[in-house]
């Protein structure tokens, strides 16, 4: 499954929480992977579980990687991405490759997927939420040559 998502935020703080869901399962406690921002110098990846969907704390939280943005711009739009096959993920942020995380045999293998706004007072913003199949490779488009029609 890869999700992919524009994000805007208001401003950064050390509250930040602002990213995506995925894998999500939501009937009795709220089991997910999330990857995002996750404090005002880094993006996060890692397994959490709340007592609900609407659920202001995180219960538990295994942290699988942490990335640095050192250019990371709060009131600018950015693209986060996340690339599930199997145990592994592949996380993106403005369709550069941050890393790849292994997950533990415990992490989910299936569920919904949402996005998350965070924790203080500061607005995020969503747009242009895609959500489809992981193939490997990933298609490509290329220009050719331009053809004369007969």
């Amino acid at each position: 499954m890869v999700v992919t998502a524009q994000q805007q935020i208001g401003g950064l703080d050390s509250n930040a929480h602002y990213g995506l869901f995925a894998r999500a399962e939501a009937l009795l406690n709220f089991d997910t992977l999330w990857f995002g921002v996750a404090d005002s110098t880094s993006l996060a990846f890692h397994g959490e579980s709340m007592a609900g969907t609407t659920a202001a704390a995180v219960s538990s939280s295994s942290r699988y990687c942490r990335f640095a943005f050192p250019s990371f711009v709060a009131s600018a739009w950015h693209e986060l991405e996340v690339r599930l096959a199997g145990q592994q993920a592949e996380l993106y942020l403005d369709r550069t490759r941050l890393g790849d995380c292994d997950l533990p045999p415990e992490a989910a293998t299936a569920g919904r997927v949402g996005v998350s706004a965070g924790y203080s007072n500061v607005y995020a913003e969503w747009d242009d939420i895609i959500v489809r199949r992981y193939v490997n490779p990933e298609p490509m488009v290329r220009g050719g040559t331009v053809e004369a029609c007969p």
